[in-house]
């Protein structure tokens, strides 16, 4: 089964792209969905391993993955993003370790979104 669009979080990135020899983001992600996307938060989270990011890079170049973030969102639509975001952060995030857990909650706010503004967004 093939997905239309998926958002894809920094441990998937990692686990899935880790080896170097064997490519598996670049040849998983394609079969996945027509589309993904990751946050630019998320994607700036991943740095270790260097073939991950390699293979990000070149999804990103071939228009398989696209960056995003609240940035392309109109002024109502931040105002939800925000709150939708702060209610996920108030569960999942340690205010002690506030960058713990950015990178899974971040995507699951982006699945929570209104379906219709992502759909825009995601054109």
């Amino acid at each position: 089964m093939k997905f239309k669009r998926i958002i894809v979080d920094a441990d998937f990135c990692i686990k899935v792209g880790a080896s170097q020899k064997y490519r598996y983001l670049e040849r998983l992600l394609p079969e996945l969905a027509e589309k993904a996307y990751i946050h630019r938060i998320v994607y700036d989270e991943i740095m270790v391993p260097a073939c991950a990011k390699e293979q990000i890079n070149m999804l990103v170049q071939q228009r398989v993955l696209e960056i995003v973030d609240e940035n392309n969102l109109e002024a109502a639509e931040k105002i939800v993003y925000q709150g939708a975001y702060e209610a996920l952060a108030h569960v999942m995030i340690n205010s002690r370790k506030p960058k713990k857990n950015q990178g899974e909650t971040i995507p699951l706010q982006w699945q929570r979104q209104n379906p219709s503004h992502i759909l825009r967004l995601m054109k």
